[in-house]
């Protein structure tokens, strides 16, 4: 009885301030304040917890942290203001912090204002599960991260995080951390990695969001995301539109510790900008998988208009590289160190050398002085401004081929599809590959080239080096247009009495498809066609998204 009276008198003093149900922990705000929302919050803190809810609309100012600021084990609590509810830090206090075997959701709650003063040492911190829907993070300028996830899991799904400035990322993850459906705009950090998002060992699974004009100052990476420390990092459907930052304008993917991957696939990089890979940058021995994306008009202010790969593996498939710049060398993608893979991919417009004028600044598409293999892709009107290397330009000395790839209308004041200083054997290896209508009659410089046969061109720049008794330089190659001949790239597609139609042998052709998925053969050819694309061929539309390639 005893224990009975005190559970009334309590409720007695909770009914002036909030309406609970003593038994789910439920409560509902009837006056938006302080103190009325701490009495829901003890009420909703014991186990197994309850649903905040409110009657009253506007913000809640703090004038103190939270008490109590913690979500307790064993508590599953749900904070739902309807849309109407603004929680603000008054730029000094923090929100919440969730225990490991605590539980927090917040709903259609706008948070801003926030810092730090005392405990806990982040506006939000979680150890346990945290999800927020349908929440605006707006405006906070803590001396940290905005939300910090230490461990458990954390969901982030229709939710807006715009003009945060903190000192570190707005969210700092170590977690498992998921992101559905949302938008991080104009978020910045003065210094550091990732305004947006700094991946530390966690992984991180980012779908259908967008960032952009999120900005990392100073000799900062990763204008929108950093991932790092043997992160695992996955992107698909997502758009990147003016991010910036000293490397890496939209994501860093860095390799501080061994098995940092990041798959990116069917997403969308603009206008984003840096100084060292302008939408993407590998580093330190990482893995990048770009697969079915597009990058268009992105800047470098020195290499890497797109991606920069200063050491680790990167694969670019069925993606497309359109109007990206460098002003030296890489227009679009830049590797210093490891290796490159590009395969079934589109490059058109891209340039290097762009505002300068030095005759060093190569690769209107692609620089490399990596292990590099450039199979089944298409590069047309790409340049390298009074420089070397229209669209490729292979350097170092390691192994560089390029096999069943297009070269159409490059310019470059030496080598207008591709020039090489590459050291290796006995040249850059060439097969099966078509060039046409690239300009001053110097479709390849440097070398040496070792061919492996069935190349075609329309000039005779490339000398000896396309010396196999198969090949044929100085004939017409008429192209059609760039255009959307089937499969996730444009191409250009021989047109007819193109003597590189059916031109290969069955025994010798390199690959069963073509850069659209097309079969290899054609079903009523014995043969194959030099170049990406094999005409008349039926394209095999088995879905793929994108993270089951290399």
């Amino acid at each position: 009885m005893k224990g009975f009276f005190r559970g009334k008198m309590w409720w007695a003093v909770l009914s002036g301030i909030a309406s609970v149900s003593a038994w789910a922990g439920n409560a509902v705000v009837s006056t938006c304040d302080q103190a009325h929302l701490q009495t829901a919050l003890i009420a909703a803190n014991s186990p197994p917890g309850g649903t905040i809810t409110f009657t009253c609309s506007g913000t809640i100012t703090l004038t103190s942290n939270l008490s109590p600021y913690y979500v307790d084990n064993n508590v599953a609590m749900v904070v739902d203001g309807g849309n109407n509810i603004v929680l603000d830090g008054a730029n000094t206090y923090a929100f919440w912090q969730v225990y490991g075997a605590g539980n927090l959701t917040l709903k259609r709650l706008t948070l801003q204002h926030a810092g730090v003063t005392g405990s806990p040492a982040h506006p939000i911190q979680s150890f346990g599960t945290l999800k927020l829907d349908t929440v605006t993070v707006k405006t906070n300028s803590p001396a940290t991260s905005v939300i910090d996830a230490e461990g458990g899991d954390v969901t982030v799904v229709n939710s807006t995080f715009s003009g945060n400035t903190p000192t570190a990322s707005v969210i700092f993850n170590m977690a498992n951390l998921a992101v559905q459906g949302s938008t991080f705009s104009g978020n910045s950090i003065s210094g550091g990695n990732g305004a947006a998002i700094r991946n530390d060992g966690g992984t991180v699974q980012i779908t259908g969001s967008t960032f952009s004009g999120n900005t990392v100052g100073g000799s900062g990476q990763g204008g929108a995301i950093s991932n790092e420390s043997g992160g695992a990092l996955y992107v698909s459907n997502s758009t990147f539109t003016t991010n910036s930052a000293l490397d890496g304008g939209a994501i860093e993917n860095n390799n501080t510790a061994p098995g940092t991957v990041a798959h990116v696939a069917h997403s969308t990089f603009t206008s984003n900008t840096a100084a060292y890979g302008a939408a993407i940058e590998n580093f330190g021995g990482g893995t990048l998988n770009a697969n079915y994306d597009t990058f268009t008009t992105n800047q470098s202010s020195n290499i890497g208009g797109a991606i920069w790969n200063e050491g680790g593996v990167v694969n670019a498939n069925w993606s497309t590289f359109t109007g990206n710049t460098a002003a030296t060398m890489g227009g679009a993608i830049e590797c210093d160190n490891d290796s490159l893979y590009v395969d079934n991919s589109t490059f058109s417009g891209n340039k290097s050398n762009q505002g300068t004028s030095s005759f060093s600044n190569h690769g209107g598409a692609i620089f490399s002085g990596c292990y590099t293999v450039v199979s089944q892709s298409t590069f047309y009107n790409n340049a390298a401004l009074n420089s070397e290397g229209g669209a490729i330009y292979m350097a170092g000395t390691q192994y560089a081929g390029i096999f069943n790839s297009t070269f159409a209308s490059n310019q470059a004041q030496e080598g207008a599809a591709f020039s090489s200083t590459n050291t290796f054997g006995s040249g850059v290896q060439l097969s099966q590959s078509i060039l046409s209508g690239n300009t001053h009659g110097h479709s390849c410089s440097g070398g040496p080239f070792a061919s492996s046969g069935y190349n075609l061109a329309d000039d005779t720049a490339c000398g000896g080096d396309l010396s196999d008794v198969t090949d044929k330089p100085n004939v017409v190659l008429t192209m059609g247009a760039l255009a959307n001949n089937g499969g996730p790239t444009k191409t250009l597609l021989p047109a007819t009495g193109n003597p590189a139609i059916n031109y290969v042998p069955k025994a010798q052709c390199i690959y069963s498809t073509d850069q659209r998925g097309a079969l290899r053969p054609t079903p009523a050819g014995g043969s194959c066609d030099s170049g990406a694309v094999e005409v008349g061929g039926i394209i095999d539309d088995i879905f793929k998204d994108g993270f089951e390639l290399p």
